[in-house]
């Protein structure tokens, strides 16, 4: 029995509902919700909002992106359980808008197995859920200047030769929390001088350093090159 089995029989001796992770229609097993923020979650690599696949093993189409408007929302606890083969790792490679569910009522509208879902990637992760709740007054990308948001490409590509230089301690495991740190690294170098050159208030510059941090949690190829340049800096044997 694993740790996670020795949770759930101590939950169940409890009296703790079971958690649910399907889908059943009609079942609400957790009316009281937390109003998480949509973009908070993708920023976490704990949400992935696509445009919608057929993921039908069954069809003719299995795999292919469908023109018919609409978008999957896919969870960790989707992909960590899901075959390499699976159309979810081909789902994911790409990012929807998830502009329209950037509301305070989207976890309201999930059923309970999808929301569960997103409490385990946030518990898998090490993530307080509290620091995940939608703010009324999110920043919105209105604020950055039209000639800035333009110069976003710019910004990503001097965010990699940043990540080049930065020195980081070979001589420790590779984490996701230090992975973290130091894509969060990289992004303030990237953009340290724009204050200067641009006149940018602090809510601007942090404003820049969201949505760099945002565009590259939705394009996993770029990812995954900044993954691979912080793991090529560790003696890993």
């Amino acid at each position: 029995m694993n740790l996670q089995e020795d949770i759930d029989r101590i939950k169940e001796v409890m009296g703790v509902p079971k958690r649910v992770y399907d889908y059943e229609q009609g079942r609400n097993t957790v009316p009281d919700r937390l109003p998480l923020d949509v973009l908070k979650l993708i920023d976490a690599g704990v949400l992935f909002i696509t445009p919608a696949m057929d993921g039908d093993p069954e069809s003719p189409t299995y795999k292919e992106w469908l023109d018919e408007p609409g978008s999957h929302i896919i969870t960790l606890y989707n992909v960590e359980n899901s075959s390499d083969d699976d159309w979810i790792k081909k789902a994911i490679t790409k990012q929807d808008d998830p502009t329209p569910l950037h509301k305070k009522d989207f976890t309201q509208n999930l059923y309970d197995g999808k929301y569960n879902q997103i409490l385990w990637g946030l518990e898998k992760l090490g993530i307080d859920p509290n620091t995940m709740l939608f703010e009324e007054q999110n920043i919105n990308e209105g604020f950055l200047n039209t000639y800035l948001r333009r110069r976003i490409p710019a910004f990503l590509d001097a965010v990699v030769d940043v990540a080049d230089q930065i020195y980081v301690r070979g001589d420790r495991e590779y984490s996701d929390d230090d992975f973290r740190n130091f894509l969060d690294r990289s992004i303030f170098a990237s953009v340290r001088d724009v204050i200067e050159t641009y006149d940018l208030t602090h809510e601007e510059l942090r404003e820049l350093e969201i949505i760099l941090l945002r565009t590259i949690n939705r394009d996993r190829e770029l990812f995954q090159t900044l993954k691979q340049i912080y793991i090529s800096k560790l003696h890993l044997e």
